[in-house]
């Protein structure tokens, strides 16, 4: 398994409107992108592993991968994306490096061909994922295809089943991009509550990620819905969440934040037969 220190960038579309049947891409709009910074722009040259592993030219073939993912034939590109994760399963962080303009497209494109082969890998991955995988989960969870975004929970709680999840490194993604309104709430609200449905485990490691958002939830659009979230299924878990000492200025008021907050302090901690099922099967993975 590779690693490497990954940046992010942001990058222009050319300045051109992306037009389909179903939606669009804004114009001017920002795109989200993953780069290792050792990497070249002109991979061409490189012997075969080099070249698999070289994020370099995504910057400047985005706008032709937004378009190509869009346009090509679905087994063309479904075969294509599934063989470049296969061949990257040990190292998914640059397999989702290589999609993000796939993935940005399915925010504004119901039908983005090779998409769901990288969910499938990404939930089924022998190691642990990265800020890039974690990142392609987080704008997946708000694609602008409910069968997409079903994937995308399906994926979550097979990682959390599995016991490779990192909750933390997600909650922390998730929130860069709905603070940065790359995501909309509501669908990532939805993909969050469907994944927590899956499985007793799956549905305690959302508690978790949802724990971890809750520092910058004042700063998110309706970050109020996570707290809301959060305190349904804390309650079903029987757990106690300490309310953030910054946030308790905003327990004030009849906001739907501060109502969520004062419920989510009320939370007290008592025995709930699907938190000991989320804990059997967390035993039986050590």
């Amino acid at each position: 398994m590779r690693r490497t220190t990954w940046s992010t960038g942001l990058t222009q579309y050319a300045k051109q409107r992306i037009i389909n049947s179903d939606s669009e891409i804004p114009y001017n709009r920002k795109l989200l992108l993953w780069e290792d910074p050792n990497d070249t722009s002109a991979p061409s040259d490189l012997v075969f592993e080099d070249a698999a592993f070289n994020t370099g030219s995504v910057r400047e073939d985005y706008g032709h991968r937004i378009h190509t993912s869009k346009r090509y034939t679905y087994t063309s590109q479904k075969y294509a994306v599934g063989w470049y994760a296969w061949l990257m399963q040990n190292n998914l962080d640059y397999a989702a490096a290589q999609m993000m303009p796939a993935l940005v497209t399915a925010l504004y494109t119901r039908t983005v061909f090779g998409l769901n082969a990288l969910l499938y890998a990404l939930g089924s991955t022998p190691c642990p994922l990265g800020a890039p995988s974690y990142s392609a989960l987080g704008i997946a969870a708000s694609a602008l295809a409910q069968d997409t975004r079903v994937l995308t929970a399906e994926s979550l709680a097979h990682l959390a089943e599995r016991g490779m999840l990192d909750p933390a490194q997600f909650a922390e993604e998730v929130t860069w991009l709905l603070l940065h309104q790359d995501v909309l709430t509501n669908r990532v609200l939805g993909t969050l509550q469907d994944a927590a449905s899956i499985s007793p485990l799956a549905g305690w490691r959302i508690v978790q990620v949802l724990e971890n958002m809750l520092p910058a939830v004042s700063d998110i659009n309706r970050g109020g819905s996570f707290v809301q979230l959060l305190v349904q299924l804390a309650g079903e878990y029987g757990a106690s969440i300490e309310v953030p000492e910054a946030l308790r200025p905003k327990m004030r008021g009849q906001t739907v934040l501060a109502k969520n907050l004062r419920a989510l302090e009320k939370l007290q901690p008592h025995p709930t037969e699907l938190a000991e099922k989320a804990r059997q099967h967390a035993m039986e993975l050590l």
